[in-house]
């Protein structure tokens, strides 16, 4: 008998988050256009306007490095906290799917003028669907040394601090928390006025990337080995 299409889907996002690949030598990734990963997933609301998504998955374990998501919203959010241990997870650029199997729950997180649909959710599966107007991806490094102290040690923060493996933790330490006009200016690195999507990248902080909608532009800031890229959506 045929596999029903909505299951064909399903099964075809968990064998891909399965696949572990090694992790690139010389850096971190470069922020995927499109990926499909497996792993722990934490997200929830910092604020009215914005979510906060914390992937960890087997190819940043073993590459000293996390994912992080945010979607930034025009419209007020409702308070919204999740964690679970196994999470399919599909990234397509202007569109994040999260399945989380153990609770039931069917997540889509996409830009307002995507233009293709998520897959189905299983049956039995609550679906929830969050609309945007900019999501970004960034590759963050488990450890990073900045500045130092009085003894000349150098000081080690970023993940190594959220062992808890608490999503506010991973977020706040961005200083990109803000999105919409603010966090970065109106000079660009990468993308500026016109622009829908951009990215930057750094051997020592990670990279970014961003796609907005309509009525933005993309923004990206940093790369460098002084700063963490950082990359929103401003008008």
């Amino acid at each position: 008998m045929e596999m029903p299409i909505m299951k064909q889907a399903v099964m075809v996002l968990l064998l891909c988050a399965s696949s572990v690949y090694a992790a690139p030598k010389g850096g971190f990734p470069s922020p995927a256009d499109y990926d499909v990963y497996g792993g722990s997933i934490s997200f929830k609301n910092f604020g009215n306007h914005m979510i906060g998504i914390l992937l960890i998955d087997e190819r940043g374990r073993a590459g000293g490095y996390v994912h992080l998501f945010r979607l930034w919203t025009e419209a007020s959010l409702n308070p919204i906290s999740v964690n679970a241990v196994n999470a399919s997870v599909e990234f397509r650029g202007r569109e994040l799917v999260i399945l989380v199997p153990e609770k039931q729950l069917f997540y889509t997180f996409v830009l307002s003028d995507a233009q293709f649909g998520s897959p189905t959710p299983p049956t039995g599966f609550t679906s929830v669907r969050y609309v945007g107007y900019g999501l970004n991806h960034e590759v963050r490094p488990t450890a990073l040394k900045r500045g130092g102290s009085s003894s000349g040690r150098a000081i080690t923060s970023t993940i190594d601090i959220c062992s808890d493996g608490g999503v506010d933790c991973y977020l706040n330490e961005d200083p990109g928390v803000g999105g919409g006009s603010g966090g970065g200016g109106t000079s660009c690195d990468d993308g500026g006025p016109g622009a829908n999507a951009c990215s930057v990248n750094s051997n020592a902080f990670g990279g970014c990337s961003v796609g907005c909608s309509s009525g933005y532009y993309a923004c990206c800031n940093g790369g460098s080995f002084t700063s963490e890229p950082h990359c929103y959506c401003a008008h």
